[in-house]
């Protein structure tokens, strides 16, 4: 057992410091070497527990799926415990967390998406599609079913989540570029881009999506 645990510490520590250099990357210039000399780790015991350079971005994808789906679902659990449920806040508070993590979310989409990523199609989907899915769908799903009832059509809820997910993943690289620029422009005042404005636009459309679903489709 305390051997599995050891080995179990290495794989987290080899994510971890894989994590941090792809946030401010791009694919083609990770590097095995530096993680391995970053950590102290010969090259040869990092290709022992991930084979290739694909495989272990593939296990720092999932790892950046799984904690953000999480968080979501935590967001979601404490609204639920407040005295009075709002749609509204459980998406503000969901962009502030999407405005926070951008530049995980721009590496999600950025490497999702590439066809060198060794990523479980399975797992970052949980419809039958070769697409994969936002991290948090499962989430979102109850948020729609619990404003909306469950008589809704799952296909116009998956369209809804795709559509917000697609706003959240442009916004994010939007922030990452704009951090990863050189002569970076403060947007936080911009009565477009910045943040406040953006928010806005963000739930105006999620009101307009649960809206039009529940004039579709009255309980």
């Amino acid at each position: 057992m305390e051997g599995s645990h050891k080995r179990e510490h290495t794989k987290a520590r080899i994510i971890n410091k894989s994590l941090e250099f792809v946030k401010s990357r791009s694919l083609e210039d990770f590097s095995v070497r530096e993680v391995s000399k970053e950590l102290g780790i010969n090259i040869a015991s990092i290709n022992y527990y991930f084979s290739n350079k694909e495989n272990l971005l593939g296990e720092v994808m999932k790892t950046v799926w799984n904690t953000s789906s999480d968080k979501i679902e935590n967001i979601y659990l404490e609204e639920l415990e407040k005295e009075k449920w709002s749609f509204v806040v459980f998406f503000e508070r969901l962009f502030d967390y999407a405005h926070e993590i951008s530049d995980l979310l721009a590496f999600a989409v950025k490497h999702t998406l590439s066809s060198n990523l060794n990523v479980d199609r399975n797992f970052v989907s949980i419809y039958d599609s070769e697409y994969p899915t936002p991290p948090g769908t499962k989430t979102y799903r109850k948020v729609f079913i619990k404003e909306l009832g469950p008589h809704v059509p799952e296909t116009e809820i998956q369209k809804c989540i795709h559509t917000f997910a697609s706003f959240l993943t442009f916004d994010s690289a939007l922030q990452y570029s704009n951090i990863m620029d050189k002569d970076r422009h403060n947007l936080d005042d911009h009565p477009i881009l910045g943040k406040k404005a953006r928010k806005e636009s963000f739930i105006k459309m999620i009101k307009y999506q649960i809206e039009g679903l529940r004039k579709e489709f009255p309980a």
